[in-house]
């Protein structure tokens, strides 16, 4: 079935790659006969639309043909931008004078790791600065929720529709369990692991959470709730506690009541917005509102894009390698962290000359146990060579995810950043008993005692459960060993506080863990000053940011400029889409599992997810 599907899908995308194709070769003729119109300019004046519903991703967008094609087919399909792209056109728009302020609307809406608190952070402290140039940052809702509010809270203006309801229920943890499921089917699962804490194992052996998972979590989640909560009230003017117990007694609240709370300003109305924003100095005469420009346009309107690497540029630069997503062997999809990829990026960044110290932008809860010290020994060449290695922790910089950064010069994490989870685990799973219910029977034929170690139709032999369990007992020995060695904190103490458990950022500064709160631009100043970067240096990152032209003229082997119709063309993939909670569910389970590719099914991964 998966063969079958596999095939129909390439078959598929080839059929979409070469009407694409076509299309662009009709567009040729029209630019050759002149019939393309010239690319829209800009309004004079106009506000500055923020579309919160966009997915804010730690990585720029770089990717292939097909994947524009699978994300147009994919229900979740979503527009999307990363951080340093967020952040430095909110300060260009700070300085540009055809920008008379800024409106946040629509309600973000995660998918993986995207719209993380770290992420929205780093965005939030942008509109803050934007505010400091005396331009308003507007926000409209009708339905926010706490990713939202995070932002609206720092707004000079922020406003409910009259009929908007608030819901804030504080964060919730909700993972799957399969081990019933597992009986049922007729699939054995066998498990070794090191860390009492690490809790990855469970949803296949367990119906619900351990009193070590549950103990880590609650903990966790508590401390980013309140820290969230209290960044709220203090930018609202409010007491946190007082907020606190309020919520815990009354979470959903009509607009008129977040209103008298403080939360919001005022209620409005669609039309009275609009009036507001016209009498900013932007109004839009010929329609009757206002004149505004969409982020992504404001975006393509820069020079070039952000992060793309000049060709003859001989100034100095910093580069920013990005790790977002599961930490998979090989080369890896665009969402994951393959450590191919990854380690052909750190071996770029290191062998170019202009390159004078590097940032690691970690946003991942691991994964395999082998890749990771890949990634990590491309690292360690880098460090070698006697350039800066900084980190910055995003929203997961936890199990493989730490692993990867704990060599780094010097570690900046977030106070919400999820850590930790030191420690491994082994999976493996078998289907024969349920196979057989099917008629289904499988035979064997070995050279070695141990060549089946790999094989999914029966249960592992007990000699061969120990030898996996020596193989993570001495990875985790070797883990511990070398976190004293980077961090100099004393064995007895890392093995206290590893056993797979999750620590905030915050935590981990104070159990040295990491060095210091800051974000991705604390790191890149650290960086550049500890590579002697006195002047202006360029900031380079990997994967370079590609415009969908761009994918699509590198895919078709055409010029850029034969592909720029694709601006005026409403693609799918620039569309939102909210995906119903119940897929949501299965698409994070299905992801996981995708991503357990270990040469010896062995992994350093965190489970924990929360909305």
């Amino acid at each position: 079935m998966a063969f079958l599907k596999s095939v129909l899908w390439r078959l598929f995308t080839t059929v979409v790659s070469t009407v694409v194709s076509f299309f662009l070769v009709l567009v040729l003729i029209g630019v050759l006969i002149g019939s393309l119109s010239q690319k829209e300019m800009l309004p004079e004046k106009a506000v500055l639309e923020i579309d919160l519903s966009s997915q804010l991703t730690d990585a720029p967008r770089s990717g292939s043909l097909e994947g524009i094609v699978r994300e147009m087919a994919d229900s979740s399909g979503t527009g999307r931008h990363h951080v340093r792209e967020m952040v430095e056109n909110i300060r260009r728009a700070s300085q540009d004078s055809r920008v008379v302020g800024i409106l946040l609307k629509g309600s973000s809406q995660p998918i993986g790791y995207a719209s993380g608190f770290p992420a929205l952070q780093e965005m939030r402290d942008a509109l803050i600065e934007f505010r400091q140039s005396g331009k308003p940052v507007i926000a409209y809702t009708d339905g926010p929720n706490l990713r939202d509010l995070f932002l609206h809270s720092v707004a000079s203006d922020a406003l409910i529709n009259q009929a908007g309801t608030v819901i804030l229920p504080g964060l919730y943890s909700e993972p799957m369990f399969f081990a019933n499921a597992m009986d049922t089917w007729g699939i054995g699962v066998q498990t070794v692991r090191v860390g009492d804490f690490k809790s990855a194992v469970e949803p296949f052996t367990r119906t619900n959470l351990s009193k070590e998972a549950r103990e880590a979590s609650e903990s966790l989640l508590q401390q980013i709730w309140m820290g969230v909560l209290a960044e709220i009230a203090t930018a609202r003017g409010m007491d946190v506690q007082e907020l606190h117990t309020r919520l815990s007694k009354e979470p959903i609240l009509e607009a008129k009541t977040a209103v008298e709370w403080g939360l919001y300003n005022r209620t409005t109305t669609l039309g009275a917005l609009k009036k507001q924003l016209a009498e900013l100095g932007a109004p839009d005469n010929d329609n009757g509102g206002y004149a505004s420009i969409a982020f992504p346009d404001y975006v393509q309107d820069g020079l070039h894009p952000v992060g793309a690497k000049i060709k003859g540029a001989d100034k100095p630069a910093v580069a920013v390698v990005y790790a977002e997503g599961p930490i998979v062997d090989g080369w890896g999809d665009a969402d994951q962290v393959g450590s191919d990829r990854i380690a052909d990026f750190l071996r770029k960044a290191g062998d170019d000359e202009q390159v004078k110290a590097i940032i690691l932008r970690i946003n991942s809860p691991g994964g395999s146990a082998s890749a990771s010290e890949i990634i990590q020994d491309e690292l360690l060449r880098v460090k070698s060579m006697g350039k800066p290695l900084v980190v910055s922790m995003g929203s997961y910089a936890a199990s493989g995810g730490y692993l990867i950064a704990q060599s780094a010069d010097r570690i900046f994490v977030n106070p919400h950043t999820v850590t930790g989870s030191i420690g491994i685990f082994g999976l493996f799973f078998n289907i024969g008993e349920g196979a057989s219910k099917l008629g289904i029977t499988f035979d064997e034929i070995k050279t070695m005692p141990h060549s089946d170690l790999q094989g999914i139709a029966k249960p592992k032999s007990d000699a061969q459960i120990a030898l996996v369990q020596g193989f993570i007992s001495d990875f985790y020995d070797r883990w511990i060993s070398t976190i004293g060695q980077y961090r100099s904190i004393d064995e007895k103490r890392i093995r206290e506080i590893a056993r797979g458990r999750v620590w905030s950022g915050r935590d981990a500064v104070e159990l040295k863990l990491a060095d210091e709160v800051g974000d991705l631009y604390d790191a890149i100043r650290h960086a550049a000053s500890a590579a002697n970067l006195s002047g202006e240096y360029d900031i380079l990152d990997y994967p370079a940011m590609k415009t969908q032209e761009e994918i699509v003229a590198e895919a078709l082997g055409l010029p850029v400029a034969a592909v720029s119709i694709l601006d005026g063309i409403d693609i799918p993939v620039l569309q939102t889409k909210r995906v119903s909670a119940v897929e949501a569910k299965i698409r994070e389970a299905s992801s996981m599992l995708q991503s357990l590719n270990d040469p010896l099914s062995s992994y350093v991964l965190c489970p924990l997810v929360y909305e």
